[in-house]
């Protein structure tokens, strides 16, 4: 038990550190080799703060205070939500995220916690008068859930895989598995697309982490001209542990792109 809330603990510290560490908005004109320990010697005092010692080189320090995102990670999600795109179709959601009037959240899927709450507002909705037919919600119940779903789970989820998932369910309680598992359905889960709202708060956040960047000036003194594959990365990273979902880069950069021309 003891292990466990240390562990715990450290976890705490390494949020912290990620969350507090932020770069200069511009450098002084050092060498490459002063800078680079001066930012050394930065980090370590930094982590010493919280208790932590990073071995490692500089790269490597600044990827743990900093949270830099695992590439491999942001690549997974990126070759599933190709598929998960290819395989949805010209759903109303779909439409909605090919304006970029919502964003695809390429780091959520359908899991446990998301059959629990679908199970859970059918059972509620079901016991209003004005939603069901005889035993069976019907269009406005069925909206309604939807709605509810957003509200509660934070993702819009396609209204026809909310049914199909439902049914599927029911039945696998029906013959004595309860709860129902997911691992055992037959619809394609994996590949379901959780949908996120753009909001004023994230609008604010990728116009902050732009100028930030763009503010920047190099080693070398120059100002940072462009965004390269690495700060959108960061620009990911940081936008899903500030607001707990992740757009993909193209979405990003769309969004951005729009922000821009106000």
């Amino acid at each position: 038990m003891e292990s466990v809330i240390k562990l715990q603990s450290l976890k705490e510290k390494e949020k912290c550190v990620a969350s507090n560490f932020q770069m200069p908005l511009h450098y002084p004109r050092y060498s490459k080799a002063e800078y680079e320990k001066m930012q050394e010697w930065k980090l370590d005092c930094l982590l010493a703060e919280y208790g932590l010692q990073i071995a490692g080189d500089l790269e490597q320090k600044r990827n743990f205070a900093m949270g830099v995102p695992n590439k491999e990670r942001f690549d997974e999600a990126s070759r599933r939500m190709h598929t998960c795109i290819a395989r949805a179709g010209d759903s109303p959601l779909e439409q909605k995220a090919n304006r970029n009037e919502i964003f695809r959240c390429c780091v959520h899927e359908w899991t446990e916690d998301e059959e629990d709450c679908l199970w859970d507002m059918h059972g509620e909705l079901i016991m209003v008068e004005l939603f069901k037919s005889r035993d069976f919600l019907n269009a406005a119940g069925w909206k309604s859930l939807q709605i509810r779903f957003r509200e509660v789970n934070g993702h819009h989820v396609s209204l026809h895989f909310l049914q199909m998932r439902y049914h599927e369910m029911k039945r696998q309680r029906d013959s004595g598995h309860s709860p129902p598992d997911i691992d055992c359905s037959e619809l394609d889960h994996e590949h379901i697309i959780l949908y996120s709202d753009w909001s004023s708060r994230a609008d604010k956040f990728i116009m902050d982490f732009y100028k930030e960047r763009m503010n920047e000036v190099l080693p070398d003194g120059k100002r940072r001209e462009l965004f390269n594959l690495d700060d959108w990365q960061d620009l990911q990273y940081e936008f899903e542990f500030h607001q707990k979902c992740c757009p993909t880069q193209t979405q990003l950069q769309s969004r951005l792109h729009m922000l821009n021309r106000k």
